[in-house]
């Protein structure tokens, strides 16, 4: 939707939405398995954009933008807490790819200012988007998984069937863990001139600087660098030993990012540059 607030401001909202629903992705073809290895995924997409353009002057123009963005991605089991597996890639129960999610929620705070002054054109802005991550995801089956040695078919033929002894080839239980939690926050300032020196020569002068703040998981509590820390190696030292690079959740704060161009017209004449 369009707006004009007055002769110098103008609004721009925007609100979409998608969804879809998908049964029995996460099966193969052809399926080697039953309706309990299925499973059901879910996307939801919500987004809104609003745009406030203004008008100061003749020479300055201001743009706000304001976006939110919220996803969510589910991936979720017909059955949970048992897959049963046979010979020839056969299983029953619960899908060995579930359950998972990806939750991402995202909020951009956006301005620029144009200015045009004698032979320059300026540009200012600072742009900052703040994104928080979730989710889970576990490898494998959550809760038991029971190989056997013989097909399900050959099984029933058998006169004790699943009770009979020296069926079961592996037993397996997992569980755990499984979930993501991130905050990230991007932040980032720039200027811009395109300064025109002489009638055919124009300078494209500018300066970005970008921080990606909790870009970084820490590492300091990871259980592969706790187990390093106790090796008396050179190697496992080097690894382990300056906390602060373990514990740094953010790349860099010195990414100054300078930017330098020229258009340059030899004769004058505007059909070579």
């Amino acid at each position: 939707m369009d707006h004009r607030l007055n002769d110098a401001q103008n609004l721009f909202v925007r609100y979409s939405y998608q969804g879809s629903d998908s049964p029995n992705d996460q099966v193969g073809n052809p399926a080697r398995t039953d309706l309990s290895g299925g499973n059901s995924a879910i996307n939801r997409l919500h987004s809104f954009v609003g745009n406030h353009t203004y008008n100061v002057s003749s020479n300055a123009l201001n743009t706000f933008i304001f976006h939110f963005q919220d996803f969510k991605n589910e991936i979720l089991p017909n059955a949970e807490g048992l897959t049963l597996n046979f010979p020839g890639g056969i299983t029953i129960g619960q899908n060995a790819n579930t359950p998972q999610a990806t939750l991402e929620r995202k909020y951009q705070f956006r301005d620029d200012f144009n200015l045009i002054s004698g032979d320059h054109t300026m540009k200012f802005g600072v742009n900052y988007i703040h994104t928080k991550l979730d989710g889970y995801f576990y490898f494998g089956t959550r809760g038991y998984s029971l190989t056997f040695n013989q097909s399900p078919t050959q099984i029933r033929a058998l006169p004790l069937g699943f009770a009979t002894p020296g069926l079961l080839q592996s037993l397996q239980y997992s569980d755990g863990a499984s979930s993501h939690l991130q905050t990230i926050d991007q932040l980032a300032f720039y200027a811009q001139d395109d300064w025109k020196v002489t009638p055919n020569l124009t300078l494209n002068l500018g300066l970005r600087w970008d921080a990606n703040i909790g870009n970084l998981p820490r590492q300091d509590q990871n259980r592969t660098i706790l187990l390093l820390s106790q090796l008396n190696h050179p190697l496992a030292r080097a690894l382990t030993e300056d906390q602060d690079k373990l514990r740094r959740t953010t790349p860099s704060w010195t990414e100054f990012q300078p930017r330098l161009g020229f258009a340059w017209d030899p004769w004058g004449r505007g059909n070579r540059f």
